[in-house]
């Protein structure tokens, strides 16, 4: 009589190379999305840093205008001159406000103050104020805050070629 033993060998050793391809394939998987993550991270920790630091640059510019407007308030005898003071100080074409903002308008009209201060290539901070004369002796309210926004800057990207996709002109 012949025979034959068979073993079940080779069923098992198909099916511990298909689990250790599997695993394989999730841990290459696992690592590229914990790179992704990574990079994710340190471009938003690089945001953040760049827009808080945006962020006190305007905070300093607030404390350097309150500082002056409080000298030009009490050097100044009446309301008039107090505007007046102010104008001198924050034109555009004599003024000797010195400023680090991208922009800074000041219209002696409704004196509003605008300035902005560039976060990124592509977003903006800007800032309105309404520059005040205070109503009593110890008030020292010198401007309020309108607004203060971050905006996408579509000018910059409006500069970069576009692809001609439809024929025409």
């Amino acid at each position: 009589m012949n025979s034959k033993s068979y073993s079940n060998i080779g069923f098992s050793s198909i099916m511990v190379v298909f689990v250790t391809i599997a695993f394989l394939s999730f841990g290459v998987l696992s690592l590229m999305t914990a790179r992704a993550d990574n990079k994710l991270t340190k471009k938003t920790a690089e945001r953040n840093s760049d827009y808080y630091s945006v962020l006190s640059d305007s905070e300093r510019l607030l404390g350097d205008l309150d500082t002056s407007l409080s000298q030009l308030y009490t050097s100044s005898s009446n309301e008039e001159a107090y505007f007046s003071s102010v104008n001198e100080l924050l034109s555009s074409e004599n003024g000797t406000f010195s400023t680090s903002a991208d922009s800074f308008t000041y219209n002696s009209d409704d004196h509003s103050l605008t300035y902005s201060l560039r976060v990124s290539s592509l977003q903006v901070l800007s800032v309105e104020l309404i520059i005040l004369y205070p109503a009593e002796e110890n008030d020292y309210h010198f401007y309020e805050m309108i607004n203060e926004k971050t905006y996408t800057d579509m000018e910059e990207e409006a500069t970069e070629e576009t692809l001609h996709l439809l024929g025409g002109n």
